[in-house]
């Protein structure tokens, strides 16, 4: 997006201050969330927020917003007991197997000490 404004030499903005100004604009006229601020701005969503503080601005934290964190946390919760359980369930499975393995070596070696005992 090109976007032309006058007597924009006069304010001696290099293109990335003009874009952090921009998105300031944007945050604090509640246009963008931060997030979209940060990227408008090419800074990181750490940065953003320290500049939009440095300026008195408030941060914008609704009771959605608060929501939306707490859904987000309770879902990756989730995802992270699932990743347990299968991870656990895997990890008995081969455990079985390996025993499986070992039993069946046990009883090899058995067979073979009764024949060889037998042999004799």
């Amino acid at each position: 997006m090109t976007i032309e404004l006058p007597e924009i030499d006069s304010l001696r903005l290099t293109p990335n201050e003009a874009r952090l100004e921009i998105a300031v604009g944007l945050y604090a006229g509640r246009r963008v969330t931060l997030g979209h601020g940060a990227k408008i701005a090419g800074v990181s969503h750490a940065q953003f927020m320290r500049e939009v503080d440095s300026r008195g601005i408030s941060i914008h934290y609704t009771a959605e917003d608060a929501l939306h964190d707490v859904a987000g946390k309770a879902l990756l919760e989730i995802l992270i007991a699932n990743d347990r359980r299968q991870r656990l369930s895997s990890v008995r499975d081969t455990t079985a197997k390996l025993e499986s393995v070992a039993e069946f070596r046990v009883a090899n070696d058995v067979k073979e000490i009764i024949f060889l005992a037998a042999g004799e």
